[in-house]
């Protein structure tokens, strides 16, 4: 307890940790408090709760990459989740979704600018992930465009809000965006 309540930081990790608590069913708790469906809300609940603490602190601290990759020296590798299958869903889904906006005359340039990207970053989740399941080493060019991720994140993001900004509201921020990387140069 000393350690935990040492700063806010780690107060803040050690409630979170509280917060996924498990509990079976002699634990005196109620019954729902003690299934699966509690697990998984807690497990959520966690989870957000830690990338609004990363968002607040990043803030504050020494970034240790810079915008869209940084000291290659420190990144020799990149990784990406192996899920084949979840990127070539998103990219379907991509595929169909243009199609339906066209056809309701509702896509205009920057959508299709956006979608093109977002294709074109999922087909490289999908060849990464099917080459690091494989244990086949990523080119050089699919590792750099790791790198870049984040970048490539905000790039589509902006063709988006292009995409919907009018002139009434032409300065749409991505303010609401509390996702941050979590990096070491050490």
């Amino acid at each position: 307890p000393e350690d935990w309540s040492s700063n806010l930081y780690s107060g803040w990790l050690w409630t979170i940790a509280e917060a996924l608590k498990e509990y079976d069913s002699n634990s005196g708790m109620p019954f729902f408090m003690t299934t699966q469906a509690w697990k998984n809300k807690a497990l959520n609940t966690a989870l957000a709760s830690y990338t609004e603490l990363k968002h607040d602190t990043v803030l504050y601290g020494k970034q240790a990459m810079a915008e869209m990759g940084g000291p290659v020296e420190h990144a020799d590798y990149h990784y990406v989740e192996p899920q084949p299958e979840l990127y070539s869903k998103l990219y379907y889904l991509t595929d169909y979704t243009v199609s339906v906006l066209q056809e309701r005359k509702m896509m205009n340039e920057s959508l299709l600018e956006g979608a093109k990207q977002y294709k074109e970053l999922l087909q490289l989740l999908i060849t990464c992930s099917r080459k690091e399941l494989q244990n086949q080493p990523l080119t050089k060019e699919e590792n750099d465009s790791l790198l870049r991720y984040g970048g490539s994140l905000e790039n589509i993001s902006g063709s988006f809000l292009d995409a919907i900004v009018d002139e009434d509201y032409p300065n749409i921020e991505l303010s609401d965006m509390l996702v941050s990387d979590i990096s070491s140069s050490n």
